[in-house]
């Protein structure tokens, strides 16, 4: 069945400027995660850290100049121009001449997780951050199911909960990294009786301050 995307969804970028992701299909617009489809808008002197990522990427240009470096030479893909990438080979991209428009296919999708930028090895113990709390055991096997495979994170107090229900609620901790991506993820999903959101609840907290 046909799937209509009225709108994309903005995604943060990497480098040393900001550029404007639009994402259409992928893990966080379209919940498709066999594919990601994004529009790029970078300006003039932007360039991101090489990356080694666990998809190929399918690049067209649109408009401007699109700057590919590998390990053994340098692409300068021009306007009407495309250019294929291969999963695992280190890359970096950069538009050092003028802004530039490019479409990036991802397969499969694009994911914080895969793209293993440089430095990222060195930064292996990362923060969690709270997302929501639920008493629901359904809540919880529900969220397992959306971020399973995608999206970095544990849940708080699920044991406990399992032992001794409604006394304790189980949270749902996520990588800091991902937390963007998990809030889109479960925007429309709607917890069972006794689950509360807390992004809702943040203000009125005070039990963890």
């Amino acid at each position: 069945m046909p799937k209509l995307i009225t709108s994309p969804s903005i995604i943060e970028s990497a480098g040393n400027k900001p550029k404007i992701i639009r994402e259409y299909f992928g893990r966080v617009n379209s919940k498709t995660s066999d594919v990601s489809i994004a529009k790029m808008t970078s300006p003039q002197g932007w360039i991101e850290p090489g990356q080694k990522p666990e998809f190929d990427e399918y690049t067209i240009v649109l408009k401007g100049i699109l700057q590919v470096e590998t390990e053994s030479e340098t692409f300068e893909v021009k306007t009407g121009e495309a250019i294929l990438t291969e999963s695992g080979e280190w890359i970096r991209y950069s538009t050092p001449f003028e802004e530039t428009e490019y479409m990036a296919v991802c397969l499969p999708a694009f994911s914080p997780r895969t793209v293993h930028r440089d430095g990222d090895e060195d930064n292996k113990e990362f923060n969690y951050v709270k997302i929501l709390k639920t008493f629901s055991q359904v809540d919880i096997a529900m969220i397992k199911s959306l971020l399973d495979g995608n999206i970095d994170y544990y849940f708080q107090g699920e044991n406990f909960l399992s032992l001794r229900p409604l006394l304790e609620p189980a949270i749902l901790m996520v990588n800091e990294n991902d937390a963007e991506e998990a809030k889109e993820v479960l925007k429309d999903f709607e917890l069972n009786y006794l689950g509360v959101s807390l992004k809702e609840k943040d203000n009125e907290e005070t039990e963890d301050k």
